[in-house]
């Protein structure tokens, strides 16, 4: 391996706490995954990894605040934003997919602002990322009669697809869905569905809620309710080729085709040099003929639940006379969204379906032994880390005067 040495450069360092018992760490794997995607200007660059007792290390390129946090309490962002988001994410997955990758967890905490570049975004988090190939010659899924959803799909469960519902294994079509979902929040300015949040919620009223935004995706994805949301035909298109299960050629062909859409589009709304203006972040008012921001989703005292139709149906009604200001008042959640397939303690918990405490990720999930070796050989090693306790001002002072 490679030492790489960093000097007087501030970069983003990944922790996870780990047993050196266990044989597939879940970190060293997302260090794999990004040395093979290493080159694209929507992939983060890896500096470094390294395992330690007790703790594994990763080290990629500092970045900036996500899509969650830039665009947040129910303001929608400008649409040429929202193309040339929608044309780097779409050039990504076109990337991750020429390596056989998938995601699995495209949402907008995992999309960054690039710190150097202003008109760049970056896709991060690869922990549950799959290599392709080998989910289909061994898939380690519980394969459902899709009509079921799960009350913990893979991902986040607020964007997740219609198939991480019902615990289908993963396809590159998956991530094309989910960027929809990312596209729509930052249209509207948020979803028409909540998830509450499983820590702080009952169990019950958590997995109604669940329920609900799986039948709410299933009505915007495969009804005709798509059609009463006044939403641009690009991330309509999104949801079409992503209900399409084709073959690899067909399906990076819609990917090429859908990118160069939304580069139309944010050359018609005047972004001639998209790949070099900084993108504009200034929040505006949802489309007014656009699906309001709906309130958070609380369970009624029935327990009852709606069909999807209904939910999008209710959430438009439930903001369609009040004034424009209004909408700005709601917001998704303050908490950030929990995943709650991943944990980054391997002493304390398990990956659902995908982990266990002593082997670490299922051999099916990783990469092949040749492929694994090579990549292990790529990677930069951090050569030491070493943590600093901060100093704060007053105890700057008690030292002045007692020295």
């Amino acid at each position: 391996m490679c030492v790489l040495l960093i000097s007087c450069r501030a970069v983003a360092l990944k922790v996870s706490r780990v047993s050196l018992n266990v044989v597939r760490s879940p970190l060293r794997h997302e260090a794999r995954v990004l040395q093979l995607l290493q080159g694209h200007r929507a992939i983060p660059a890896l500096l470094g990894y390294t395992r330690r007792p007790h703790f594994e290390y990763m080290a990629i390129e500092l970045l900036g605040p996500s899509l969650r946090q830039t665009a947040k309490r129910g303001r929608a962002l400008p649409l040429e934003t929202v193309a040339r988001v929608g044309e780097q994410m779409l050039s990504a997955l076109e990337h991750l997919a020429s390596h056989q990758i998938v995601h699995r967890d495209l949402k907008p905490d995992n999309i960054l602002l690039c710190c150097a570049d202003p008109a760049r975004v970056v896709l991060v988090d690869f922990s549950i990322a799959q290599h392709f190939p080998a989910v289909v010659a061994k898939p380690a899924f519980i394969e459902s009669d899709t009509t079921s959803p799960l009350a913990f799909p893979t991902g986040t469960p607020q964007f997740c697809s219609l198939s991480a519902h019902v615990g289908a294994a993963p396809a590159p079509q998956d991530d094309l869905e989910s960027l929809a979902y990312v596209l729509l929040f930052l249209y509207l300015g948020d979803l028409p569905w909540h998830v509450e949040n499983p820590w702080r919620a009952y169990p019950e009223v958590y997995t109604q809620s669940v329920m609900r935004a799986y039948a709410a995706k299933r009505a915007l994805v495969t009804d005709s309710a798509l059609r009463t949301i006044s939403i641009p035909h690009e991330i309509a298109h999104l949801f079409g080729s992503a209900s399409r299960r084709e073959d690899h050629g067909r399906y990076m062909s819609s990917v090429a085709r859908l990118r160069e859409q939304f580069r139309d589009l944010a050359f018609s709304l005047g972004e001639s040099d998209h790949d070099h203006d900084p993108l504009n972040w200034s929040p505006v008012l949802p489309p007014g003929a656009s699906l309001p921001v709906p309130p958070p989703f609380r369970s009624d005292s029935t327990g009852s639940d709606s069909s999807g139709s209904q939910v999008l149906l209710e959430a438009q009604q439930s903001l369609r006379d009040c004034p424009p200001d209004a909408a700005l008042r709601y917001a998704f959640d303050d908490q950030e969204p929990v995943n709650e397939y991943c944990s980054d303690d391997s002493y304390y918990e398990t990956y659902l379906y995908t982990y266990c405490v002593v082997y670490g990720r299922r051999l099916s999930l990783t990469f092949p032994p040749d492929d694994a070796a090579s990549l292990d050989a790529q990677l930069p090693d951090i050569a030491d880390v070493e943590y600093l306790r901060p100093v704060y001002e007053h105890e700057d002072e008690d030292q002045g005067r007692n020295g």
